[in-house]
């Protein structure tokens, strides 16, 4: 959904700017009342799981706005990174891939005496 909005945006700008007498802002509005519809459905299963956990913190539910456009996009930044960094030939940090011939055959631990 995200993806569609920029890129609605980005081509509404581009044909207001190109023809500004024949613009029609038809497709935009679409866009944005479907991207409004998917941010409400999204409010409503999140007040739902509320609902269902008793102890909850209502207020908490008003950060979920906040958090769909802020922690979306970073996490669009960490995907990205972690499919680019390995076709690159990089490999991710933290990860050390170390040979210590510790494992045993199958065919030695399974012996029945």
């Amino acid at each position: 959904m995200d993806l569609m909005l920029v890129y609605t945006l980005l081509v509404a700008g581009v044909d207001r700017w190109q023809q500004p007498k024949g613009y029609s802002s038809t497709a935009l509005r679409q866009v944005l009342f479907y991207y409004a519809l998917f941010l409400a459905i999204d409010w409503v299963s999140a007040s739902f799981a509320f609902l269902l956990e008793k102890k909850e913190h209502w207020r908490l539910l008003w950060w979920l706005f906040l958090q769909r456009f802020c922690y979306r996009q970073v996490m669009y930044y960490v995907m990205s990174r972690a499919w680019l960094l390995p076709l690159e030939g990089h490999q991710s940090a933290g990860v050390s891939w170390i040979r210590k011939a510790t494992v045993e055959s199958t065919a030695v631990r399974l012996r029945i005496h």
